[in-house]
């Protein structure tokens, strides 16, 4: 039975090579904070030297990517929280950010996903902070220019973390999009 596959950042590209490949085991795709990748996407200006590690001093570079200078300190001790699980329960290691670093090069550089996702046929939700430091919403805009049916759900004051500020609003916008 087809399922409803959902994304955020890189798992937001995982999902898009995964509905290209397999759309006919999804009825709907939900992406947040993600890009289609290539040439036509603009990248993250410091893709290659600014990317997280696992120390608590790169979380401080996390919330400046992910939230607005008025927001970090309401979110800070829930992420502490979140990435601090993460490293201990080894999710987070430097071979992993390593590795994220190196798929984010090669998704940039592949200029046919958005070629590709034109001929998936399914119903597109994508979520985007458009204060979004990490991934430019102008991706989630070509994103919701390339898929046939998509809907874009903006949030004017989020950024790269959108679905930790707004986890009520957001899930309530995938239940209503889903039916």
């Amino acid at each position: 039975k087809p399922v409803a596959l959902a994304g955020y950042s890189i798992g937001g590209m995982v999902a898009q090579a995964f509905a290209r490949k397999f759309s006919k085991k999804i009825k709907a795709l939900v992406l947040s904070s993600t890009s289609a990748g290539g040439s036509q996407s603009e990248k993250y200006e410091n893709l290659k030297q600014d990317y997280t590690g696992v120390n608590r001093e790169d979380y401080d570079v996390i919330l400046k990517q992910y939230f607005s200078d008025d927001v970090i300190p309401r979110m800070k001790e829930k992420m502490y929280r979140i990435y601090d699980s993460a490293v201990f329960e080894g999710a987070i290691t430097q071979k992993i950010v390593d590795e994220q670093k190196k798929l984010l090069v090669d998704w940039y550089g592949d200029d046919t996903n958005v070629d590709k996702l034109k001929h998936v046929k399914l119903p597109v939700l994508i979520i985007v902070g458009k204060q979004d430091k990490r991934i430019p919403p102008s991706n989630s805009l070509l994103l919701s220019k390339t898929f046939k049916n998509a809907r874009l759900a903006e949030y004017d004051d989020a950024g790269h973390g959108v679905i930790y500020q707004y986890p009520t609003d957001i899930s309530g916008e995938i239940k209503g999009f889903l039916g």
